[in-house]
């Protein structure tokens, strides 16, 4: 018995001591972030993994008080080593609860967050689905309408992005939040206004990751 306490100690003991403490920098709202207006509070975060495209958290809590840091809690992005992180509670249908996913594009029409499907998995959930049976889009193209695009290597990736003058708000009560919004199907179509050329790739599953990658740095120009 005394052994097994001895090891279980051992354990809890690397448990701790893998965990980090950072302080970043919140932005409360979408336009906190914009006028570059953080929270005034210091927060002191402890993380439970971080990697260079997303952050998992453990807790947050104030400082001075020790109590639980609600608005960085709710925060729509925080800001570490010049590197901007959203909320994934902020990401439409594939949201997740403490974790905070990296613009890897950062323009003036576009932001920009790729998650590779592998390798980013613990960044976003699988629960939802934006399509149902696959409604009018994937009978016009007679293809099943899809959220995951691979690049030029073979990965999977989930593509957040948003239009910085056409933002998407939260619901009633959370307008504050701009919504990053998940790179489907329907919204491919909606960005190339039906290009003939884009459908053909959408139907042979050809439109890749690059090819999102360089309409977005166009746009950006």
């Amino acid at each position: 018995m005394k052994t097994r306490i001895f090891f279980l100690a051992i354990l809890f003991s690397q448990l701790l001591s893998a965990q980090t403490e950072e302080s970043f920098t919140y932005f409360y709202s979408y336009e906190d972030y914009l006028s570059n207006a953080p929270l005034q509070e210091e927060v002191i975060t402890i993380l439970k993994e971080q990697t260079s495209e997303y952050i998992l958290i453990d807790s947050q809590t104030y400082k001075n008080t020790g109590d639980r840091a609600k608005k960085a809690i709710h925060s729509w992005a925080l800001k570490f080593n010049n590197d901007i992180y959203m909320n994934m509670m902020s990401a439409a249908f594939i949201s997740s609860g403490k974790t905070f996913a990296k613009f890897d594009i950062i323009g003036k029409k576009y932001m920009v967050i790729l998650l590779d499907e592998k390798q980013d998995r613990k960044a976003f959930s699988y629960n939802n689905n934006p399509y149902g049976g696959g409604g009018l889009i994937g009978a016009a193209l007679n293809v099943k309408p899809k959220s995951s695009w691979k690049d030029k290597n073979g990965k999977n990736y989930k593509i957040l992005f948003i239009d910085i003058e056409k933002p998407m708000r939260g619901p009633r009560g959370l307008e504050k939040n701009v919504i990053g919004i998940l790179l489907d199907t329907q919204k491919i179509l909606e960005l190339y206004n039906n290009d003939k050329n884009v459908i053909e790739k959408l139907k042979k599953s050809e439109y890749l990751v690059e090819d999102f990658i360089e309409f977005v740095n166009r746009a950006n120009q």
